[in-house]
């Protein structure tokens, strides 16, 4: 019997992907379909969202609110921070800031 899929090879699948062997256990793995179900739930409305441009910033007030409740440093909730999912922003940060 084939290993389970990998985590990515089964996101990729669930976005489109063509993987002949994930594929086949896919089909034939009940945990594994389980998981490609649900990837592909989070794919649909992903995509049903309008994608990135039809998204709203939040205000700056938000932001303050969230913090508040969190009792956190607001400027680390900014989508702009250092704490950015996003690499490459991250990298940029750290190459402005002189930090290695």
């Amino acid at each position: 019997m084939q290993q389970h899929c990998e985590p990515e090879d089964m996101a990729l699948l669930a976005l489109g992907e063509q993987n002949q062997p994930c594929q086949e256990h896919v089909l034939s793995c009940p945990q594994c379909r389980q998981e490609f179900d649900q990837l592909c739930e989070v794919v649909t409305l992903g995509r049903a969202s309008g994608g990135p441009d039809s998204l709203v910033e939040p205000s700056p007030e938000l932001w303050e609110r969230i913090s508040s409740q969190l009792d956190t440093n607001p400027s680390r909730c900014t989508p702009t921070s250092r704490h950015s999912l996003n690499p490459a922003v991250r990298r940029r940060e750290r190459d402005s800031n002189g930090e290695a």
